[in-house]
């Protein structure tokens, strides 16, 4: 779970999922912001947009 809303997904968090995992992070700019499901599956990433939401920004270079 994130707290933060990056303007977009980052791969350094995809990347950290194993199969089966789930990401609930709000993604967006300071104007629109979306609460959203990132799970990873055998195959591939899938992605579902759950609502609206407003959260801080994310900092840039805080993901490593």
């Amino acid at each position: 779970i994130s707290t933060a809303a990056p303007e977009s997904i980052p791969d350094e968090l995809v990347a950290q999922l194993d199969v089966g995992g789930r990401l609930v992070i709000p993604v967006g700019d300071n104007k629109a912001q979306n609460l959203t499901l990132v799970e990873r599956t055998e195959n591939s990433i899938h992605t579902k947009i759950i609502e609206p939401v407003f959260f801080v920004p994310l900092k840039p270079g805080i993901i490593q």
